[in-house]
């Protein structure tokens, strides 16, 4: 081992030795040792630590986010960020209300720092796919508490084994997680709050009493800040939403599917006279309400409390709960309301969400809920693309100190939008906050580049993913996910459909028009056009000889093509319950051959496929049980034993691989743990797939890979994530090998 020193006049002495830098040298630790005294050995100590920190490094390895940005964001010098995913929960820090903290279904945990104009992810140690609610501290903006669960509905993710769901805990503003208390959490239409702090006992620095409510153990409660958790009640209910009583510490507003229930120091009582249904939701005003009802015949001095009830609209209560009235109008009537949430300085301003109403805005009042209004605007200086609305329900992040700033997400969309006007104008507000789960790149030889998104459809970018532009390409089965495509020319050919069955799309003018053939319904993991011949195309168990105006349907499905000659094919043929054929066609698919030793896995095993440039007889498969190496003599397992780390969860599934058509002895394959939470991320090899490394850098441990793709034109390797797409280009800090 060597230290850096600056110059000292000893640059003729045989104890130092150049480095890079004219003014660095090295000395060994025999020279260190020599030192006599005590003064030169600190005195050397000192000058190793002011090198190490003002000496000039060699940038690090990073991945940088490609949002999906538009030509308006880049116009008025936005970063850009589309979301794209189901936003769960919104929360204010409200110690310091410049830190707000997100959670959605799919990327756990995001992080604004000035007031929601710009996000980070903060994922570290969070291994769950997201958080169904979140809230921080009251006394420490630092100090967060989330619900991580998978992002499904109950009766999906409870099929699923070895998941992972439970209470995370962040001391340090979410730079880390821990899982301090496993329980279930599940996606549900509304996003109540599933957590309140008891601020009964003063404490200067954190709340010490946490509630929280599950779906399984019902309400359950921590006396120590998180660290241990005990079920005090509500056992045999889904708690929906959890709300404290500002005007008593201690108690506690709990929604059901059995109704609102009141709960204070261990009793549990049942409200809600007048309710026409169990509340989706509820806000509690901060403020009292005082005035003479006739319904009542009394004054009230008690809180306010607004319910959604879904298809019966927003109900009242003026006095804790105890009774409801409605408070709708023709409007609410029409809608399933899911979400309302009050401003804590007023009673009066109420925002309403409800689920799959297209209705484009959120609904608000300004007179506690006498009566509403829609939204003037959810696209204010025009930053997004046209969207037919809220698809789902919405949650609100209420201003702790200004009436009329709240934050919401577009949900479906999952765009970031921020009111400073009371509701009347939401503009985009989520520049970082990125979440298109890309499956496929399509690279044309001009540049070009079409990302194929999970749920979002096809976008184009021609200035190396500075902007994008939707291509709007029509719906197949009434959805317009994509997994792959392929460009030739002005010519697309995409997979656009649902998340399993999908059917083809084709453009002949870069998507100005689309064909769809709805008749032709398969998954397609593989389109491409033949190099050679551009009229040929193979997507997925067709092909086409006319450009994609006709389809003939082949015996086996292409999963993957010989680059340097488009007649080789390969597919995956099943031979068993546990075991199955790679099959190879060097006639277009007209005829099949089976070179290669059986499989043993079985067909549904094999998540991905690719040929090693050069030799169209060695092959390499994405497999749920590692990394396989195929030729005609030998099929050889690459896993944990050779740097494909297992997973949280001991799993070493993997889901894509991309060649480097440039350094072919470079591969790169991503992660997922289907049914469980995150997995490890990104592998890399530089030796044809024999050894591997982790290159996940600072994108974290934990992270679920969607897809791996290398550009054929620059080397660049883009990663489709849950956290959205992320570019490492070589160079610049970000070497080779």
């Amino acid at each position: 081992m060597s230290y850096y020193f600056y110059q000292l006049g000893l640059e003729g002495t045989s104890q130092f030795r150049a480095s890079g830098s004219p003014k660095h040298f090295y000395v060994s630790r025999s020279r260190m040792r020599s030192v006599g005294n005590t003064f030169s050995f600190f005195l050397l100590l000192y000058l190793v630590m002011f090198d190490l920190i003002w000496s000039p490094r060699s940038e690090a390895a990073i991945w940088e986010p490609v949002p999906i940005r538009t030509f308006e964001q880049k116009k008025a010098g936005l970063s850009g960020g589309e979301g794209f995913q189901m936003v769960h929960a919104i929360a204010y820090a409200p110690s310091d209300s410049s830190v707000i903290y997100l959670s959605t279904d799919t990327s756990q945990v995001w992080k604004s720092s000035d007031g929601g104009s710009n996000w980070k992810s903060k994922n570290n140690g969070f291994i769950s796919n997201g958080a169904r609610s979140l809230a921080v501290d009251p006394k420490n903006a630092n100090i967060v508490f989330a619900a991580g669960f998978l992002g499904s509905d109950y009766k999906r993710a409870n099929k699923q084994t070895n998941r992972l769901q439970g209470i995370y805990k962040t001391i340090d503003g979410g730079e880390n997680w821990n899982l301090i208390k496993k329980t279930s959490f599940y996606r549900q239409k509304s996003k109540g709050n599933l957590f309140a702090f008891d601020t009964s006992i003063n404490a200067t620095l954190k709340t010490k009493i946490i509630f929280a409510g599950s779906y399984n153990e019902g309400l359950l409660r921590s006396v120590d800040g998180g660290n241990t958790w005990e079920s005090v009640g509500f056992a045999e209910h889904h708690i929906l939403d959890l709300e404290k009583n500002p005007a008593k510490p201690g108690e506690f507003f709990i929604v059901t599917e059995k109704g609102l229930f009141k709960y204070f120091n261990g009793v549990e009582k049942r409200i809600g006279n007048g309710l026409p249904d169990w509340p989706r939701s509820i806000a509690v005003s901060s403020k009292n309400h005082r005035s003479l009802y006739a319904t009542f015949g009394k004054k009230c001095d008690s809180r306010i409390i607004y319910a959604a009830v879904g298809k019966n609209g927003i109900y009242k209560s003026i006095d804790s709960g105890s009774h409801f009235k409605e408070s709708n109008n023709s409007i609410l009537l029409q809608l399933n309301v899911t979400d309302i949430s009050v401003s804590p300085l007023t009673s009066d301003i109420v925002f309403v969400t409800a689920h799959k109403n297209f209705l484009h805005k959120p609904l608000v009042s300004y007179d506690g809920a006498r009566s509403w209004r829609r939204s003037e605007s959810v696209n204010l200086k025009n930053f997004l693309p046209k969207e037919k609305g809220f698809l789902f329900s919405s949650p609100f992040a209420m201003h702790p100190r200004k009436e009329k700033t709240a934050i919401t997400a577009s949900n479906g969309k999952g765009r970031i939008l921020k009111t400073v006007d009371g509701g009347k104008n939401w503009i985009y507000s989520g520049s970082g906050f990125t979440g298109g789960r890309m499956r496929d790149i399509a690279f044309s030889k001009d540049g070009k580049m079409i990302f194929c998104l999970t749920d979002h459809g096809l976008f184009l970018t021609d200035n190396d993913g500075d902007t994008f532009k939707d291509l709007n390409v029509k719906r197949i089965l009434g959805f317009k996910s994509s997994c792959s495509a392929a460009i030739m020319d002005n010519s697309i050919v995409a997979s656009i459909g649902s998340w399993g069955k999908k059917g083809l799309a084709v453009s002949y003018n870069l998507g100005r028009t689309w064909y769809t053939f709805n008749k032709y319904i398969g998954k397609y993991p593989f389109i491409a056009f033949h190099p050679e011949h551009k009229n040929i195309i193979y997507a997925g168990s067709y092909r086409s000889r006319d450009k994609g105006k006709s389809w003939t349907k082949l015996a086996q499905e292409v999963r993957a093509m010989y680059a340097e000659n488009g007649d080789i094919i390969y597919a995956v043929s099943l031979l068993g319950k546990r075991k199955c054929a790679i099959l190879k066609s060097i006639d277009q698919g007209e005829t099949w051959l089976k070179p290669y030793p059986a499989c043993p896995f079985s067909s549904k095993a094999v998540k991905d496929m690719a040929v090693f440039p050069g030799n169209p007889d060695r092959l390499y498969l994405a497999t749920s049980k590692g990394f396989w190496i195929l030729s005609k003599e030998e099929l050889i397992l690459r896993n944990e034993k050779n740097g494909l780390d297992k997973d949280y969860f001991n799993r070493c599934y993997i889901s894509s691989i991309s060649v480097d058509p440039n350094s072919p002895n470079h591969i790169y394959v991503g992660r997922q743990a289907p049914g469980c939470g995150q997995s490890n991320g990104v592998f890399r090899s530089t030796d044809r797939g024999l050894s591997w490394n982790n290159m996940n850098h600072n994108l974290g441990p934990e992270l679920t890979v969607w897809a791996v793709e290398v550009s054929p034109l620059d080397g660049s390797i883009y990663l489709g994530t849950s956290l959205g797409t992320w570019r490492y280009r070589l160079g610049a800090g970000n070497l080779k090998d």
